[in-house]
């Protein structure tokens, strides 16, 4: 169980007398919460001491303990602060709402290695502590309203910054880091920053991949292992999103137009390793990607593909590497609707009550920054673009009829 609690309050600021002279106000509140909440998603049993008796010893069942168990484990709990502004202006012409939020989620459920002589690898405890911070906006227009005309359009943006403010220690004292082939995390940092070697491009004279020796720039090697991994300075979660909403009606005739954003993020192309591979991976187990062909093939090319050496370590080439890390900024056009609502005297001759005819586009153009990224961006949270197929890109045709 858990015991949580949360306060909040707001100020109506356009209902005071020294408002009453604004009148282009329609509304303006000041608000402010802030509380704690809690995740109960922990395993089942974690917290016990527990003894499996599925095993065979000379033919006889036995048991072994599989979970030094935790009495003292207990959900994962965060601190919310949100501030924030709602306005409305004109009639309602402008209005929406901006808000700063700072939410701290401590006794994060990690899992901490043990001293081998407990017989047990690891246990799961309350340690460690994550910080997310940011703006969330919302702005509504009202451009046109009359009778047979009306415009809309609405803005969204938010921003988030997220930080390790604290983790699990081992014995002497100094930080667990947890690192994957791609990512390490570490406090000062966000969470799921790249960490990995830094590409420095192809040697025009020998045809042969090099990476930053020291990780960041300077002396060059051909020796993968030799290289230094190091924070990318960057993270798989954008650091900013939002989007835009038009719409537009006139006598019957309506648009709808949805657009989505999001930045401040790299991906990684997790099946690199197989379809750049400098060696035989592409031919003899996997597709290549078109980019080979402008492989490395004698002194004095200058290209950013390695030759081809037809072995199974094709000189590591495409292991992880920033040579296969890319920029995920982009802004994809999710909805695109022209319709047409036929007239209220025409629809009660056929005896309905609203018939609508359409034509709708679903992710008709998505535009990315970095030019070199051939996958879709919208990807997972760990950032990894996979082999999956991007959106589906459509063009539909409707009728709706209301009875």
């Amino acid at each position: 169980y858990g015991n949580f609690w949360s306060v909040g309050a707001a100020w109506n600021l356009s209902q005071e007398d020294f408002f009453s002279n604004l009148t282009f106000v329609d509304n303006f509140r000041l608000r402010a919460s802030y509380g704690e909440s809690g995740n109960s998603a922990i395993g089942l049993n974690q917290y016990l001491t527990l003894i499996y008796f599925d095993a065979d010893y000379a033919g006889s069942g036995a048991g072994y303990p599989v979970n030094i168990g935790n009495e003292e484990l207990t959900w994962e709990k965060n601190k919310t602060i949100d501030v924030g502004i709602d306005f409305a202006f004109m009639q309602n012409l402008v209005s929406g709402s901006i808000s700063y939020y700072n939410k701290n989620t401590f006794d994060l459920l990690q899992t901490v290695p043990l001293s081998a002589v407990t017989g047990h690898a690891s246990d799961l405890k309350n340690a460690g502590e994550i910080k997310n911070s940011g703006l969330e906006a919302i702005i509504n227009f009202e451009i046109i309203r009359t009778k047979d005309l009306n415009l809309n359009l609405s803005l969204n943006f938010a921003t988030l910054n997220n930080e390790v403010m604290a983790l699990a220690t081992y014995a002497d004292g100094s930080d667990i880091t947890v690192k994957t082939g791609t990512t390490k995390l570490e406090v000062g940092h966000p969470v799921r920053e790249w960490h990995m070697r830094t590409w420095a491009g192809v040697d025009p004279e020998t045809g042969l991949p090099q990476w930053y020796l020291n990780g960041v720039d300077g002396e060059v090697t051909n020796n993968y292992y030799e290289a230094e991994e190091v924070f990318q300075g960057s993270s798989a979660i954008p650091t900013y999103s939002g989007g835009a909403a038009l719409h537009v009606d006139y006598k019957g005739v309506y648009f709808d137009a949805n657009v989505y954003f999001a930045g401040g993020h790299q991906i990684y192309e997790d099946w690199s390793f197989y379809t750049h591979h400098a060696g035989y991976y592409p031919t003899y187990a996997y597709q290549g990607v078109a980019e080979l062909m402008d492989r490395w093939q004698q002194p004095g090319d200058v290209t950013d593909v390695p030759k081809q050496v037809f072995d199974g370590t094709g000189n590591n080439a495409s292991r992880t590497s920033t040579r296969f890390l890319y920029d995920g900024d982009y802004i994809r056009l999710k909805d695109l609707v022209l319709g047409y609502n036929l007239p209220k005297n025409l629809v009660s001759k056929l005896k309905l009550d609203g018939v609508s005819i359409y034509a709708r586009g679903t992710n008709l153009f998505t535009y990315c920054f970095d030019d070199r990224l051939k996958y879709d961006p919208e990807v997972r949270a760990d950032g990894f673009t996979r082999l999956t197929n991007p959106p589906i890109k459509s063009i539909s045709f409707g009728l709706n009829l209301n009875f």
